[in-house]
């Protein structure tokens, strides 16, 4: 069971989570998630989460991507946070060494079609 409560004050958009944010649940975050409103701070609320399976995981992982601030306690849930964030953090820069491998291989292609 999950308990989804929101609260919008005129600064921030907050989401708490209690509960098991597993199985069913996750699509019922997931429903108020996707109506918080962009251009406010959105925050959500971990502290009272007891379990995640893979489906909550990735949705906690959306809302990182999409910009969410995550207040956790306990060592399972800090440790999830931080998975999220280092996970961001590798994607961006394995984004920028395929860049720079592209734009170092560049004139190698280039002197190629020359040589043609």
């Amino acid at each position: 069971m999950l308990r989804v409560t929101e609260q919008n004050d005129p600064g921030a958009w907050r989401l708490t989570l209690e509960g098991t944010l597993a199985g069913r649940w996750v699509a019922e975050a997931e429903r108020v998630w996707s109506c918080a409103p962009a251009e406010k701070l959105r925050e959500v609320d971990l502290r009272g989460v007891t379990s995640v399976d893979r489906a909550g995981r990735d949705l906690l992982h959306r809302m990182h991507r999409d910009g969410a601030s995550f207040a956790a306690e306990g060592v399972v849930m800090k440790a999830l946070v931080e998975e999220l964030r280092s996970e961001h953090f590798d994607r961006a820069g394995t984004i920028v060494r395929l860049v720079v491998a592209l734009m170092a291989l560049a004139p190698v292609a280039a002197a190629q079609a020359a040589l043609k």
